[in-house]
């Protein structure tokens, strides 16, 4: 039998493409939430740094591992007819039909785990876990308007509430138990690469309509206002999340996973968000590889800890309380630490092994008071079943820089400095693309059959271009 993180890496289909709407426009409603990417202040909308393999692995790596029952059966690759993309709804049966079947299993075998961890549940709403992925089973009526209702594409939520609710009332209980939500999109109107963009690059004449070089139509965008477009969908999905209760949710379209952190702006009105992103490539898949059913699972674990998963209220004077994946209590009587968020309980030799050698430690306190460790870069020894995977990661960054050295320390030699890591991922007008490393040092992009699509190589100021393309320039990512 296939481990659950196995399952969870598989390769996903190839998708056919035929969408050809004549609508760019994604959903707006004067009842959705307000997100600015910036107030001159601070950026509203940034990246999810924390959100990588490595520090999911940490915290769930113990379950990760488990081997799936005798009765699980593996999820079949779809037929031609649910990868063919034409419109939003298509989207939505690829959905239904593929991950949903991956995540299944492997949500209820960590559901019956981490449903039991001291430190997670709620008393009252203690009871046996049966967590899965339901698409547009889930809604709830609007606070003012009772004949309107909130209902995203998917939620990671208790088959409880699934088979006693059609909608969840803001006074029901069981509305807790919804772990994470999400919403389709098509790549045409919304991607996260444009949330990069600056405001000069956000306008696109209709009669010149915007699209990555070397894509076919209908890979266009043809409103000429990216800079509205691409907040709409955030705007919704904080919505959703503030009606679920849970910080938790994803934006998925046919080429990528978006997985999204969602926060109250302290000072501002409770309906006024901050949002961290984290796009992960639709055809990502293999070991050590943060993919998108992987991020799907993970989002619905962190959602389980009833202490750590609601949104925080506006009033909250620090954004940097919201607890993190990275963030573990170290009990330093029993010599244990704790993840915050998954529960996991570590030994001291289990603790050296996941933080290796170099990692950054940081001691502080939250709100509640708690002693935190807050930092996570495993790049010393990996645990068991990862030896492999740990060497090739971007596993983020700490939570404070590297302690500065003592005086009179003894420095490391040249020849012991650590290799700089791979490049994983760049941009190109908007498009973002998987990097491979090559044999002399630089990086190719590959197709779907693995052949080269085109080389990236270093000009004379540094730049990384495409091969034979000098004015293409690609804005590297780790």
């Amino acid at each position: 039998m296939p481990t659950l993180l196995e399952v969870l890496q598989r390769e996903n289909p190839n998708i056919i493409d035929h969408w050809g709407g004549a609508s760019y426009k994604n959903t707006t409603s004067t009842r959705f939430d307000s997100v600015t990417l910036d107030d001159g202040r601070r950026a509203h909308v940034q990246q999810w740094k924390d959100f990588t393999f490595g520090s999911i692995y940490a915290a769930y790596g113990d379950i990760l591992d488990q081997k799936l029952g005798a009765a699980y059966k593996a999820v079949q690759t779809p037929t031609v007819t649910p990868r063919e993309i034409i419109d939003e709804n298509s989207v939505d049966t690829l959905g239904a039909v593929w991950s949903c079947n991956i995540v299944r299993e492997p949500l209820k075998t960590a559901g019956n785990v981490l449903r039991s961890r001291e430190g997670m549940v709620s008393t009252a709403l203690a009871r046996p876990s049966d967590p899965t992925l339901a698409p547009k089973k889930i809604s709830w009526k609007h606070t003012t308007e009772p004949k309107s209702s909130m209902k995203p594409d998917w939620a990671v939520v208790e088959r409880s509430i699934l088979k006693r609710y059609r909608y969840a009332h803001k006074d029901d209980t069981e509305k807790s138990l919804v772990y994470a939500v999400g919403d389709s999109k098509l790549k045409q109107k919304w991607k996260s690469a444009w949330l990069s963009l600056n405001d000069a690059s956000c306008t696109v004449n209709t009669d010149q309509p915007y699209h990555a070089p070397g894509t076919p139509a209908p890979d266009v965008q043809k409103t000429s206002k990216i800079h509205e477009e691409r907040i709409n969908p955030l705007k919704q999905m904080a919505t959703y999340c503030r009606y679920a209760e849970s910080r938790y949710g994803y934006i998925v379209t046919q080429t990528e996973l978006v997985a999204l952190r969602v926060r109250r702006i302290p000072g501002s009105k409770a309906h006024n968000a901050a949002i961290e992103y984290c796009a992960i490539p639709w055809s990502a898949h293999g070991s050590g590889k943060l993919t998108a059913h992987l991020a799907i699972w993970a989002l619905g674990c962190m959602g389980m800890n009833d202490h750590e998963r609601a949104l925080e209220g506006p009033s909250k004077a620090v954004l940097q309380h919201m607890a993190k994946l990275t963030w573990w209590t170290e009990d330093k009587v029993k010599k244990t630490y704790t993840n915050v968020i998954s529960r996991r309980v570590v030994n001291s030799e289990q603790w050296a092994k996941l933080k290796g050698s170099t990692t950054t430690i940081l001691h502080t306190d939250d709100a509640g008071g708690r002693s935190l460790t807050s930092t996570f870069i495993p790049t010393g020894p990996a645990m068991p079943n990862i030896a492999d995977q740990m060497a090739k990661l971007n596993l983020g960054t700490a939570d404070a820089p590297p302690a500065t050295p003592q005086k009179g320390a003894p420095t490391s030699s040249s020849s012991n400095k650590p290799k700089p890591r791979p490049y994983t991922k760049c941009t190109i007008d908007g498009k973002t693309y998987v990097l491979t490393p090559d044999a002399t040092g630089n990086y190719v992009v590959l197709d779907s059959k693995k052949a080269v699509k085109f080389k990236l190589v270093k000009d004379a100021k540094k730049n990384w271009v495409v091969s034979g393309k000098p004015n293409v320039v690609a804005k590297m990512e780790y």
